[in-house]
Protein backbone atom coordinates (compact mmCIF):
# COMPACT_ATOMS: atom_id res chain seq x y z
CA UNK A 1 0.00 0.00 0.00
CA UNK A 2 0.96 3.85 -1.16
CA UNK A 3 1.63 6.25 1.20
CA UNK A 4 -1.66 7.86 0.00
CA UNK A 5 -3.52 4.71 -1.33
CA UNK A 6 -6.46 5.77 1.48
CA UNK A 7 -7.03 9.07 -0.16
CA UNK A 8 -8.34 7.17 -2.97
CA UNK A 9 -12.05 8.43 -2.91
CA UNK A 10 -10.09 11.97 -4.25
CA UNK A 11 -8.16 10.43 -7.09
CA UNK A 12 -11.73 9.08 -7.92
CA UNK A 13 -13.30 13.01 -8.24
CA UNK A 14 -10.48 14.47 -9.58
CA UNK A 15 -10.12 12.38 -12.65
CA UNK A 16 -14.53 12.64 -13.13
CA UNK A 17 -14.08 16.61 -12.92
CA UNK A 18 -11.33 16.31 -15.86
CA UNK A 19 -13.90 13.49 -17.50
CA UNK A 20 -16.60 15.99 -17.24
CA UNK A 21 -15.31 19.19 -18.08
CA UNK A 22 -14.26 17.30 -21.25
CA UNK A 23 -18.02 16.50 -21.92
CA UNK A 24 -19.17 19.91 -21.23
CA UNK A 25 -16.70 21.55 -23.78
CA UNK A 26 -17.03 18.65 -26.25
CA UNK A 27 -13.46 17.40 -26.10
CA UNK A 28 -13.05 14.04 -26.72
CA UNK A 29 -11.38 11.88 -24.18
CA UNK A 30 -9.54 9.07 -25.54
CA UNK A 31 -8.64 7.17 -22.27
CA UNK A 32 -9.68 7.85 -18.35
CA UNK A 33 -7.58 5.91 -15.70
CA UNK A 34 -7.81 6.25 -11.85
CA UNK A 35 -5.67 3.80 -9.74
CA UNK A 36 -5.62 4.13 -5.96
CA UNK A 37 -2.79 6.88 -5.90
CA UNK A 38 -3.15 8.33 -8.92
CA UNK A 39 -4.87 8.53 -12.26
CA UNK A 40 -5.08 10.22 -15.97
CA UNK A 41 -7.49 11.19 -18.60
CA UNK A 42 -5.84 11.33 -21.93
CA UNK A 43 -8.07 13.62 -24.36
CA UNK A 44 -7.45 16.06 -27.70
CA UNK A 45 -5.86 18.90 -27.53
CA UNK A 46 -8.12 22.21 -27.60
CA UNK A 47 -8.61 25.78 -26.97
CA UNK A 48 -6.69 27.62 -24.21
CA UNK A 49 -10.29 28.18 -22.86
CA UNK A 50 -11.03 24.44 -22.74
CA UNK A 51 -7.79 23.67 -21.02
CA UNK A 52 -7.61 25.91 -18.34
CA UNK A 53 -11.60 24.72 -17.68
CA UNK A 54 -10.30 20.54 -17.97
CA UNK A 55 -7.33 21.08 -16.16
CA UNK A 56 -8.73 23.93 -13.04
CA UNK A 57 -12.30 21.47 -12.80
CA UNK A 58 -10.98 19.20 -10.22
CA UNK A 59 -10.03 22.38 -7.74
CA UNK A 60 -13.51 24.04 -8.11
CA UNK A 61 -15.48 20.75 -8.04
CA UNK A 62 -13.50 19.37 -5.31
CA UNK A 63 -13.25 22.31 -3.10
CA UNK A 64 -17.25 22.91 -3.43
CA UNK A 65 -17.55 18.87 -2.40
CA UNK A 66 -14.97 19.00 0.24
CA UNK A 67 -16.52 21.89 1.80
CA UNK A 68 -19.84 20.31 1.89
CA UNK A 69 -18.65 16.93 3.04
CA UNK A 70 -16.91 19.13 6.12
CA UNK A 71 -20.15 21.08 7.04
CA UNK A 72 -22.32 17.59 7.16
CA UNK A 73 -19.52 16.21 8.73
CA UNK A 74 -19.44 19.31 11.29
CA UNK A 75 -23.11 18.51 12.01
CA UNK A 76 -23.13 15.17 12.77
CA UNK A 77 -20.54 15.58 15.79
CA UNK A 78 -20.56 14.42 18.57
CA UNK A 79 -24.41 12.41 18.15
CA UNK A 80 -22.53 10.40 15.19
CA UNK A 81 -18.67 9.85 15.65
CA UNK A 82 -18.25 7.59 13.26
CA UNK A 83 -20.28 8.78 10.28
CA UNK A 84 -19.05 12.19 10.82
CA UNK A 85 -15.32 10.69 10.77
CA UNK A 86 -16.54 9.23 7.16
CA UNK A 87 -17.22 12.73 6.07
CA UNK A 88 -15.05 14.34 7.53
CA UNK A 89 -12.24 11.38 5.81
CA UNK A 90 -14.48 12.10 2.40
CA UNK A 91 -13.76 15.69 2.42
CA UNK A 92 -10.03 15.96 3.17
CA UNK A 93 -9.40 13.26 0.86
CA UNK A 94 -11.27 15.19 -2.12
CA UNK A 95 -9.85 18.49 -0.70
CA UNK A 96 -6.69 17.15 -1.25
CA UNK A 97 -6.66 15.67 -4.21
CA UNK A 98 -8.48 19.09 -5.53
CA UNK A 99 -5.41 20.74 -6.38
CA UNK A 100 -3.95 20.63 -9.24
CA UNK A 101 -1.39 17.82 -10.09
CA UNK A 102 1.83 18.81 -12.18
CA UNK A 103 0.47 17.27 -15.30
CA UNK A 104 -2.66 19.55 -14.67
CA UNK A 105 -0.17 22.37 -14.39
CA UNK A 106 1.49 21.17 -17.08
CA UNK A 107 -1.05 21.64 -19.57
Amino acid sequence: MRKLDFLFPGVIVHELAHAGACAISNVKMHTIEINPSSGRVVHEASSTRNMILIGLSPLLVGGILSVILFGMAKGMFPKDILGGFVLAWLGFSIGFHSLPSHQDIQN
